[in-house]
């Protein structure tokens, strides 16, 4: 008990660190519990932490038999957006499995290949797979509409990668497409390149103009523990992605570098 003071005082005190600059939300807990949280349903736009809710239909889908991860999708030179993503680079070719799509959208955040899974099945049928409120799915990658917003809270976001983490090991998809992830700079930013033995990170960024969110699960092989934090930079300072890093940092000292369970 006192150690959890210990962690929730330090976060407070993050928290408090970087309230001048930053608007945040934020969640960190284990699948049965929540260990912190702060403005933790507040709506903030979702970027690509969106790609998620798109994510864990396709799982859901293919674990009911009702799609398929080798079924092919057909990619016109339409179809293809700016942004995240190498698809928009490979108009040559235009035959994608429904597995590369679904491995591209999470570990390379590629917008074309998010536009494309939703346009295959639509975007009301995702809007209906969406029970939850506090995620919002109302327009496409790279295609802004006004009044239209894909919106998240730090709670669902990390329901939601919970969600698809689930879903993988039920599908038997090793290793984890997250575990593949090639934006590290934020909750996982200053452990990535760190010799952590049985230490693993999966997370799913989401970046914008004055937006830094990052969702992670780090675990061992005693517990997990699953962190959501979004963040609006209210003054352009560019303190976002420092925020998550010590995040990131504080929840790996305290948890897992000396293999203190919860």
């Amino acid at each position: 008990m006192a150690e959890n003071q210990q962690f929730n005082q330090a976060m407070d005190q993050l928290i408090a660190e970087y309230q001048p600059a930053l608007e945040m939300g934020l969640w960190i807990g284990t699948q049965s519990d929540c260990l912190y949280r702060y403005q933790s349903h507040q709506y903030f736009p979702a970027a690509s932490i969106i790609k998620l809710a798109v994510y864990r239909y396709y799982l859901q889908q293919i674990q009911e038999a009702r799609l398929f991860l080798d079924e092919s999708c057909v990619i016109p030179p339409a179809q293809l957006v700016g942004g995240a993503g190498i698809l928009s680079s490979l108009p040559e070719r235009d035959h994608w499995q429904i597995k590369e799509l679904l491995f591209l959208m999470i570990a390379l955040s590629d917008n074309t290949a998010t536009n494309v899974l939703i346009d295959r099945v639509g975007l009301s049928e995702i809007q209906a797979s969406l029970t939850d409120p506090a995620i919002r799915l109302e327009r496409y990658m790279m295609k802004p509409e006004k009044n239209k917003e894909n919106q998240i809270t730090a709670a669902a976001s990390a329901s939601l990668l919970m969600a698809c983490l689930a879903l993988e090991s039920r599908l038997q998809i090793t290793p984890s497409f997250f575990a593949k992830q090639q934006y590290q700079e934020g909750l996982p930013g200053l452990l990535a390149e760190a010799d952590l033995p049985e230490f693993q990170m999966y997370n799913k960024t989401g970046r914008l103009h004055l937006i830094e969110h990052d969702v992670a699960c780090f675990k061992n092989n005693q517990q997990s523990i699953y962190l959501a934090a979004l963040s609006y930079d209210q003054e352009e300072t560019g303190q976002g992605i420092i925020w998550l890093r010590r995040i990131g940092q504080l929840v790996y000292q305290h948890f897992f570098q000396d293999s203190r369970s919860i």
